[in-house]
Parts: structure tokens; sequence; C-alpha cells
């Protein structure tokens, strides 16, 4: 029996590897866990079939085989419940979730366990393995599983308490992994021999990522229709009847007083209108390169219309990586309306610059502006709108994030961040 139970998890946990792995809707850390999770349980169900194959075995060399197997096993068994409370702070939306009370407790709790199995391997208060390879509870087993129902406890406890965070699918496929597992440990607790704990835990396993996945491919589909959604609103927000307004009437300036600076004008915001057609159908990100260069075609009209009163300056370290479309522009023409040309003088300098660091690529735009408070920003009103366009964009098109620091009186820095992985 133990045989075809042990065969069995190692076969469903292989199958829960390779779709963990191959999944295209999991996330980082949902693919990492689960990937871990059937790893770990290959192993606990292998332990078991080693020692149903030299169970019955005589000797000192096949005791000291049992005694690894039967440590690994239950090592690996505690580990399991750990990695569960990380990750449902996880999926409650805690982005540290390794500084929440209820990992710290888990894992306080779970090196008691691990300390309780040292310490038997030199007692046997809890089991031991004869030199006959002939196993024997302690007299204290019962010990030994108070720490593991205690971290199931803060499980179903830290369930209850996060639900309001968590979707119908998240909540069921927890339930699942608490309920099956409890009842193999204590039927497994009462009467030796019987090792439910690994076909429980397998199943349990398969049916918590089949309601992840599930649940994640539904919110990738939402995602996507949002990002379609956000990219009409770029488009409207970027494409200001105000701006073309200003520089069509920049460019009838020019026609009387320079018609070589209008032609050139006309060709700038020409290229600079087709690049923004052009951003609608980008539902991926570009090469920076790109974004940069419709930037300079922007920035070449705005020179025409402020000559000598804008600076335009550029710090670029780094350029290989790529950018959610129409996300520099807004920055950089923030910079220049609501930053220099509001500033006592109306005269000043925009930086552009970008550089990779620690893993991490920033893209900055600072000015020497008026600046502005930026606790208003969720006014509705420019330049705030496109600020928040930016960083919805960023979040959701790349796992960025936009940080904004601005003093009154002395300028403004927007800083885009974006991980490499």
């Amino acid at each position: 029996m133990d045989l075809i139970i042990s065969v069995a998890g190692v076969m469903i946990a292989l199958l829960g590897l390779v779709m963990s792995i191959s999944s295209r809707y999991l996330d980082r850390v949902a693919r990492k866990f689960f990937v871990s999770i059937f790893a770990n349980i290959i192993v606990y169900a292998a332990c078991i079939l080693i020692r149903t194959l030299t169970g019955g075995e005589d000797g000192a060399a096949w005791a000291v085989v049992s005694r690894i197997v039967f440590f690994t096993q239950a090592f690996l068994s505690s580990v399991l419940t750990v990695m569960l409370t990380g990750f449902m702070l996880y999926q409650s939306g805690v982005s540290r979730w390794w500084r929440e009370p209820e990992f710290l407790v888990s894992s306080a709790l779970w090196l008691v366990y691990v300390g309780l199995l040292i310490v038997t391997q030199l007692n046997g208060f809890i089991y031991s393995v004869d030199d006959h390879n002939r196993y024997f509870r302690g007299e204290y087993f019962p010990v030994i599983m108070i720490a593991p129902f205690i971290i199931m406890i803060i499980n179903i406890i830290t369930l209850i308490r996060r639900r309001k965070r968590l979707s119908t699918k998240q909540k069921q496929a927890f339930a699942i992994y608490f309920v099956l597992p409890m009842i193999a440990m204590t039927i497994q607790g009462l009467f030796f021999g019987i090792h439910l704990i690994v076909l429980s835990t397998v199943a349990a396993a398969m049916f918590m990522f089949g309601y992840i996945v599930s649940d994640q491919t539904e919110r990738y589909y939402a995602q996507q229709v949002e990002n379609e959604r956000l990219k009409v609103d770029v488009l409207l927000a970027q494409i200001q009847p105000h701006f073309i307004s200003n520089t069509m009437t920049t460019i009838k300036h020019l026609f009387k007083h320079d018609p070589a600076k209008a032609e050139k004008a006309m060709t700038e915001f020409s290229a600079y209108l087709r690049h923004n057609m052009a951003s609608l159908t980008a539902d991926k990100p570009i090469p920076f390169r790109e974004e940069l260069s419709h930037v300079k075609e922007y920035i070449s009209i705005q020179l025409l219309r402020f000559e000598d009163e804008l600076s335009i300056e550029y710090d670029l370290e780094y350029m290989d990586f790529y950018i959610p479309a129409l996300t520099l522009q807004p920055l950089v023409e923030n910079a220049i309306i609501h930053g220099v040309r509001r500033s006592s003088t109306g005269v000043g300098t925009v930086t552009v610059a970008s550089k990779k660091k620690d893993g991490v690529i920033e893209v900055s735009v600072s000015d020497d502006g008026a600046g502005f408070e930026y606790e208003d920003v969720g006014d509705g009103e420019e330049p705030h709108t496109g600020i928040r366009n930016v960083s919805e964009r960023l979040k959701i098109m790349v796992g960025g994030e936009l940080r904004i620091e601005s003093h009154i009186g002395k300028g403004t820095v927007a800083v885009m961040r974006i991980p490499t992985c």
C-alpha cells in the first residue's frame, strides 16, 4: 500500500512540477512557490518509497539510511506549512510578507520543530531507529505534532483575517490545502504506518494549483482589457488640444518671420503626431531609444517656441531596455510647461537621464522650475493626469513605479523605476 501511495505521490507531484514551470499565467512568486512545493513533495514521496523498499532489511547500515529518510520526511513536511503562510500573505497583497507577524511566529515554531527533530536523533524521546533498522515511537512522540498543528491554526486564522483581500478562488484553494493535510496528519499521528500525508498534500497542492492558475488567468485577461483602456486614455491625455493649438500658432508665427524654422517645425510636428497615433497599437513596451526619439521630436518643437528660454540636457548612461510607449514624453511636457514655464522667470533647464543600478533601471526627468505640492496629485487636473497615466502604465506593463519629488520654487524630479527581471 505504501509503495502504491509513494509512487502515485511522485507521479502526481512530477506532473504538478511540469505544469508549474510551463504555466504562462502564474506570476513569478506563485511559480516559485509551486515549483518548490512539488519538488518538496517529490523528495518526500521518494523517502517513503526508499523506506518501503528497505524497511525490512536488517543491519546498522540500513538503519542509517532509515534515520536519514525519517528525518528528511519530517523536515520537508514541516517546511510546507511555513511556505504556505508566506504564500498566503503574498496572495493577500502583502509585498514584504516575510516581515509579517504570522510568518515570523510560524518560522519560530518551525525552528522549535526542527530543534526537536535534531535532539531526538541523539536521545530518541520522539522516535528512534535501532541498529536492526526497526522504528520505535518515543514516549513524547505527540510533542512533535504540536508545532505543525499550531502553524496550521495560524494559517487558518490568517485566512479568516485576510479573507477580504483574497478572491473566492484563492480562499477555496487555501481552505482545501488546510483541510486535507490536517485530516491526514491526524490519522497518521494516531496510526503509524499509514502514509496519507504525502497523498493528501499532493492532492491538496494540485487543487490549489488549479484554483490559483484559474484566478491568475482571469486577472491576466482583465488586465489586458485594462491595458487597452489605458492606451486610449494616454493618447487622449497626451495629444492635448492646447498643445496642438499652441504649436500651430508658433508655426504660423515662424512662417512670417523664419520660413526655414517653420518648415522644420512642421516636419517635427508631423513626426510627433504620427508617433502618437502609432502608440495606440503599442500593446507591449518599446525600445527606450524609440521613445527617446519621439521625445526629441517634441522637444524640438518646444525649443522653436521658447528658444533661449529653455535648455535641454541629457545624461544617458544606459539605453538598452524597453519602456511603455508615451511614458517619458508626459514627464518632459510637465517639466517644461508646468515646471520651467511657470517659474518666476519662465527660464530654466530640463534634464533627461537614464542609468542601471542594483538590478533596476531608472529614467529621470528633472527641472529647476516652479515645483508643486505632490500631495495634490489626486485633484484630477494637469499636470497630475499625465503623472497618474504614466504611473498606471508602468505598473501594469513592466511592473515598474513612478516616484516624484517636488519643492515649490526649486523644481521637480520624476523617476521611473523599471525592474530588469
